[in-house]
């Protein structure tokens, strides 16, 4: 039996780098609606201990979502975000994270051009290891990972 591969955050954060469905769900949400934690100011960082509290409890509803769309998936332990490894959890993942909106951020949201700048730097990283990735769009983010060991795709997301 293969042993569980984990699902990392930078590895949800290459799911999460759509800007064009962030647009779309922050049109559809009720106006003043935010993705920061509970008590944080508009637009103002959140601290690490506010970041690490609402990364956890978002991590939760993801849990939560994912056990809605049918997998068995434990309660992430703080900081750890979702560990299992299943057929078909990425999909349904990136579908909860179009559910739940964008998760909560430590620091100011990056431009367009220094998301590009980002992405560029992690597929250039890829391609040096030999992987066949394709150039990242704003509206796509980075394409062609799948079949990237964990290691790797750690390794160029730092």
């Amino acid at each position: 039996m293969r042993a569980p591969r984990r699902i990392h955050r930078s590895t949800i954060a290459a799911l999460l780098a759509v800007p064009a469905l962030v647009l779309m769900l922050a049109a559809c949400a009720p106006e003043g609606a935010t993705s920061e934690a509970p008590g944080a100011s508009e637009g103002a960082p959140l601290s690490d201990t506010e970041f690490e509290a609402a990364r956890d409890a978002y991590d939760m509803k993801v849990a939560e979502c994912l056990r809605d769309k049918g997998f068995d998936v434990k309660d992430p332990q703080p900081g750890e975000g979702i560990v299992e490894d299943l057929p078909g959890i990425n999909e349904a993942g990136a579908e909860c994270y179009e559910e739940l909106g964008d998760p909560p951020t430590a620091g100011e949201k990056l431009t367009d051009a220094e998301q590009m700048d980002s992405m560029m730097k992690t597929v250039e990283c890829l391609r040096e290891k030999g992987y066949d990735v394709p150039d990242p769009s704003i509206d796509t983010g980075i394409r062609g990972t799948e079949t990237v060991p964990e290691s790797d795709l750690t390794v160029c997301y730092a």
